[in-house]
């Protein structure tokens, strides 16, 4: 601005203090956004995690069943299921395996025989608490079990009922 008096030029202290109050809205209203896209984005990670994690559980688990030969379900403990099935050795034989899954520390495992247990999910619901695994009730679904499966991780939460059938009668 130019001063007519001293024929200096310069800025006022008010309109200084105006630049200074916008630049502080602005700054205030982005650190919002970024705030609101942060929290957002980790909750959409956690939904996808427990989304996952059920969708995991469901496939290793009707794939066993749907070629057991025998199925044993349990109600309490940390045991879900024991599982006896055919298995492709990877040379030309099939042999008979017992599949056991269980829940311990609010993970799924699945170990087949003596082997080592491999983890299936990692933020599974205790049996009995969101998570079981029984053999229909119904005489027309013989050979039909539903799996029942809760995943929470975080503040995120989701579960699914599962109907699968056993191929082998």
């Amino acid at each position: 601005m130019y001063n007519g008096k001293s024929g200096e030029c310069g800025f006022t202290l008010i309109e200084l203090l105006v630049v200074i109050a916008i630049t502080g809205f602005v700054a205030g209203v982005m650190a919002l956004m970024f705030s609101v896209v942060t929290k957002i984005s980790s909750t959409s990670t956690s939904q996808n995690i427990v989304l996952s994690q059920v969708q995991q559980v469901g496939s290793w688990v009707s794939r066993d069943i749907m070629s057991a030969e025998n199925v044993t379900t349990y109600t309490s403990g940390t045991r879900l299921a024991t599982i006896n099935r055919y298995l492709w050795n990877g040379t030309d034989n099939i042999t008979s395996a017992t599949i056991y899954y269980d829940i311990i520390n609010n993970k799924l495992l699945r170990t087949v025989g003596a082997g080592e247990a491999q983890i299936i999910a990692k933020f599974i619901s205790g049996l009995g608490a969101g998570t079981n695994l029984a053999a229909s009730t119904s005489a027309s679904e013989n050979n039909t079990y539903i799996l029942t499966v809760q995943s929470v991780y975080n503040n995120s939460s989701f579960s699914r009922v599962y109907k699968m059938n056993r191929r082998i009668p």
